[in-house]
C-alpha cells in the first residue's frame, strides 16, 4: 500500500517513540518525508529521536506524553492539531513488560501494566477517534503482541494486556469502519 497516495499530509503519532520499536517506526516514516509526532514520558529520549527523524528527513515534534495521566491525552490532541491540523495514523506503541508466577505478582504490578498496556489504549483512541471522525478518515495501529494469541507461562500479567489490545482492536475495526477509520 502506498501510504503517502492514501494520506498525503503524512502525518502520523507514535507514543513511546523515545526507543525501542517506536523509535524504529518514527525513523521508518521519516524517511518516508511524514511529520511525526513523538510522544514519550522521557523528554529527553523524544527530543533524541526527533533529531534522528530529522536527519532523516522528516518533520518532528516531540511532547512528553505519561500515557498514565489523562490530562497527557488532551495536551497531546491539542499539540497534534496545532502543529500539523490534524493526524493521519495514530500509533498506540507504549508498552511494558513483567513476568512472575501468577499469584506472586504484586497487584500493584498488574495494575501498572494495564494502566501502560490497556488503559492507555482505550484513552488515547477515545481521544483521538472524535478528530478521525471529523476529518472523514484515520488510522489507528494498536501494537499487541504474540502473547496476546500464545500465552507463555509466568508472563500473566503481560499476556492479558495484549490479549485486551487485541480484542479491543478487532471490535474497533467493526465500529469504526463505517468512518473510514482503520484499525490494526
Amino acid at each position: 500500500m502506498n501510504l503517502e497516495k492514501v494520506y498525503p499530509n503524512k502525518r502520523v503519532v507514535i507514543t513511546g517513540a523515545g526507543s525501542g520499536l517506536g523509535k524504529a517506526l518514527a525513523l521508518h516514516f521519516a524517511s518516508r518525508g511524514w511529520n511525526i509526532v513523538i510522544a514519550d514520558i522521557n523528554k529527553q529520549r523524544a527530543d533524541e529521536t526527533a533529531r534522528a527523524v530529522e536527519k532523516v528527513g522528516g518533520d518532528a515534534l516531540s511532547i512528553r506524553c505519561d500515557v498514565t495521566e489523562e490530562n497527557d491525552f488532551s495536551i497531546l490532541l491539542t499539540t497534534v492539531e496545532k502543529h500539523f491540523k490534524g493526524c493521519d495514523i495514530l500509533i498506540n506503541n507504549a508498552g511494558v513488560a513483567a513476568a512472575g508466577f501468577f499469584e506472586k505478582i504484586p497487584l500493584t504490578t498488574w495494575d501498572w501494566i494495564y494502566t501502560i498496556n490497556t488503559k492507555s489504549i482505550i484513552l488515547m483512541c477515545r481521544t483521538f477517534i472524535p478528530l478521525f471522525k471529523s476529518q472523514g478518515y484515520g488510522y489507528i495501529v494498536n501494537i499487541a503482541s504474540s502473547a496476546g494469541i500464545a500465552s507463555l507461562p509466568e508472563m500473566g500479567c503481560y499476556n492479558m494486556t495484549k490479549a485486551a489490545v487485541i480484542s479491543l482492536s478487532e471490535t474497533l475495526r467493526g465500529e469504526l469502519s463505517p468512518y473510514n477509520i482503520g484499525v490494526s
